[in-house]
């Protein structure tokens, strides 16, 4: 993908997991604002969430490393997939929900 720009030949599996993370990154900023709003009091426990959500964005991919080399790349993706429907319906419904109840 990258080969002719010079740089060494990657999978192209691997560029894409990559690339992955990277729109995560750029979600993030989106993600703050949007999880803190109308908090009130509860600003200070919203943002450790958010924090611990970056942990899980360290810990997860280990996961998935060792899954992957355990069970193959393709059954591992089967872990990213709660996590990406927790961040669909976020992004669809949760973000406008006042109450949990």
């Amino acid at each position: 993908m990258l080969g002719a720009f010079g740089v060494p030949a990657v999978p192209d599996t691997v560029m894409f997991l990559a690339m992955l993370g990277f729109a995560n990154a750029l979600v993030w900023p989106a993600i703050w604002p949007l999880a803190l709003e109308g908090l009130g009091r509860y600003t200070a426990s919203g943002s450790a969430l958010l924090i611990m959500g970056i942990a899980g964005g360290a810990l997860l991919p280990m996961l998935y490393g060792h899954l992957s080399d355990v069970s193959g790349s393709q059954a591992a993706y089967w872990l990213l997939l709660p996590c990406y429907a927790l961040i669909l319906f976020y992004a669809v419904k949760g973000h406008k929900m006042t109450s949990w109840r």
